[in-house]
């Protein structure tokens, strides 16, 4: 690797918790440089519902493919919410950039549960639909787990230094833009915009046709086939790969449809309020915050 191509941020998470929100403060900066492609996810070697990550195994170069690096004063980095669950990605992202700055979104695990579950019934089409929300976690533990942000930040805290992580509230986030994205920016090194358009917004999403859902689980049904076949990994790291990968994510939004927000019963807040709670009460010891307005 070139000791001139440094990542100097990256984010790591949560997953449903305002990455996206976040991701498009970021790049409104004239000084900074983020790969179109949102979501790398080049540091985690399992994918947030447990499966591998193809990506994990890739050299260092074919991650910094995604920027181009012509102007040396850009600050440079990018958001992949998954590699806050992951095992491996604290250590990984810290052999190939020891100083990166890391940030996290944190949500209130319970609507950042129901958020996930709604994404990945309708949209991803991990849950079956016929699942109700108390037998999707028992089936699909990574619903749960991903709220455990208190368990997950230990990982990265003993790896990296405190003041290598910014972590961020949504709710906060949310009730103050501004202030939250001068904080970010100050903490990357760069001064705030003058103007920020904080509208965009990650709509509930399902896939229009369920035909066209069925053709989207075929990549990957191909990819598990091939996965062991070496000519096949290095086909995986080619730009010819990587521009199918952006197709297939522009064919995935352009079959995108709006869906309105699911009810869920207060039984079902009950007992996520009841699992989240003592964990939420470590989350709050572990970064000295009060998180009252996190109780249902």
């Amino acid at each position: 690797m070139n000791a001139d191509k440094q990542i100097n941020f990256i984010g790591i998470g949560a997953a449903k918790s305002g990455s996206s929100w976040l991701n498009n403060v970021l790049l409104q900066h004239p000084e900074i440089e983020i790969p179109p492609r949102k979501e790398l996810t080049y540091f985690n070697r399992n994918n947030i519902e447990g499966g591998i990550n193809s990506s994990f195994d890739n050299e260092l170069d074919y991650y910094l493919r995604f920027w181009n690096f012509t102007d040396k004063e850009k600050i440079r980095g990018e958001y992949s919410p998954q590699y806050l669950n992951d095992l491996e990605a604290p250590s990984k992202i810290h052999k190939a950039f020891p100083s990166v700055k890391l940030i996290v979104i944190l949500r209130n695990p319970v609507y950042r549960l129901l958020s996930h579950f709604e994404y990945d019934q309708h949209f991803n089409g991990i849950i079956s639909k016929h699942l109700q929300v108390n037998e999707a976690i028992e089936k699909h533990p990574y619903l749960l787990n991903s709220g455990l942000y208190a368990k997950h930040l230990n990982r990265w805290f003993s790896i990296f230094r405190k003041d290598q992580i910014k972590v961020i509230i949504f709710e906060e986030a949310i009730n103050n833009p501004l202030q939250t994205s001068e904080n970010l920016f100050d903490f990357i090194g760069l001064d705030c915009p003058k103007k920020i358009d904080f509208s965009v917004v990650n709509e509930r999403k399902g896939i229009k046709s369920a035909t066209f859902s069925q053709l989207l689980k075929v990549p990957g049904k191909i990819d598990k086939k091939l996965e062991k076949i070496e000519s096949w990994k290095k086909v995986k790291q080619s730009s010819f790969y990587n521009s199918l990968i952006d197709a297939k994510t522009y064919l995935v939004d352009k079959n995108a449809r709006k869906r309105e927000k699911t009810e869920f019963s207060g039984a079902v807040y009950d007992m996520l309020n009841q699992h989240y709670k003592k964990p939420n009460e470590e989350l709050a010891k572990l970064l000295d915050i009060k998180l009252d307005h996190w109780s249902y």
